[in-house]
């Protein structure tokens, strides 16, 4: 008998059962040993698997366990600047990062994904193209370094200009094997300790598959100015009609189509 009550709960857990859960899992993170890394920075590493753990677990729990498709924290998608065509409103965007706790994607509704501006109007998409049709001269101190300038500056845009046109859009993961130290914050990773989907390109998706950008617009502004043919962006929020979407194409294998936050769901 007791036995039957056990599976009748498992079914359908209780807010008491689903915390017991919460605790189980917590309990094996902090238990459980990262695999020992070749690198020379195994502290940090093993900084950066809680880290990855956490951010599956928080994202499960804030709407990945309400999905069929899956929520992955850590992946980014392939894309060509231009198929980013709008900027999220920064009222929303507040709003949407004030909903779920820090760097922990969503799943929401809400009209937020009619709202905003074509991005080629954007402010940092004009102030990139002045600097760089002034044509002054732009010197590319080191790369990487900690004092990285102002969110928007000026100053900033220039660095952005001269990395890319220089050495090329790399994406985090890339600059992180190349940094002599990948763990200490830098302009264009200032979270080594999360993944390097935390610190790319951070774009929306709205229910009509509209792909609107939410964070690091000068980098998509400089990327697209270059010419650069495509860059890695994690995809932050969903609308919530997107995400049934998705789900549709796991559970019938059909309508996936050429986008690409469809075209890599399996069924």
């Amino acid at each position: 008998m007791s036995s039957g009550r056990s599976r009748a709960v498992a079914r359908n857990p209780s807010p008491a059962d689903d915390s017991t859960a919460v605790t189980r899992i917590l309990e094996t993170l902090t238990t459980q040993r990262p695999p020992v890394s070749d690198r020379p920075f195994f502290v940090p590493e093993q900084v950066r698997w809680y880290h990855r753990q956490r951010l599956r677990f928080q994202t499960w729990r804030a709407c990945g366990r309400q999905c069929v498709a899956p929520i992955d924290p850590t992946a980014t998608l392939e894309i060509p600047p231009e198929a980013i065509t709008h900027t999220l409103d920064p009222s929303w965007r507040r709003r949407l990062e004030a909903s779920t706790p820090g760097h922990v994607q969503a799943v929401t509704g809400g009209d937020w994904d009619r709202t905003g501006t074509r991005f080629l109007e954007s402010t940092p998409y004009r102030t990139v193209a002045d600097v760089l049709g002034s044509q002054r001269e732009i010197e590319l101190d080191e790369a990487d370094k900690l004092e990285a300038p102002a969110e928007g500056s000026i100053a900033r845009l220039e660095w952005l200009l001269a990395d890319i046109a220089t050495g090329g859009y790399r994406s985090v993961a890339e600059r992180r094997n190349r940094r002599r130290d990948p763990t200490e914050p830098s302009i264009l990773d200032p979270h080594p300790q999360l993944p390097p989907a935390k610190s790319e390109v951070r774009v929306t998706v709205g229910r009509d598959g509209r792909l609107l950008v939410h964070s690091g617009h000068g980098r998509l502004a400089v990327a697209r100015l270059l010419g650069v043919r495509s860059i890695p962006v994690h995809v932050y929020v969903r609308q919530e009609r997107w995400q049934r979407r998705r789900d549709r194409v796991v559970l019938t294998g059909s309508g996936r189509g050429s986008h690409p936050d469809l075209a890599c769901l399996e069924p």
